[in-house]
């Protein structure tokens, strides 16, 4: 079975990506958008932090505190 993580983009939609297709991920430190980079896509999906971007990132890696 596929795991997968979710970022709500608007009050209805909801994207979902597939954890094992996730290749990489971008923030920058002054802004509130990260980039997730996956293979099966040509372009990064762009999402916008609710929290802060490094949460963001944490969440996509499975960082613990």
């Amino acid at each position: 079975m596929a795991n997968f993580k979710s970022f709500k983009l608007t009050n209805n939609a909801t994207l979902r990506i597939r954890t094992d297709r996730i290749i990489a991920t971008i923030h920058s430190d002054n802004g509130k958008n990260v980039e997730i980079y996956c293979s099966d896509a040509a372009i990064p999906f762009h999402v916008e932090a609710e929290k802060t971007p490094e949460e963001i990132v944490d969440y996509i890696w499975e960082v613990d505190s």
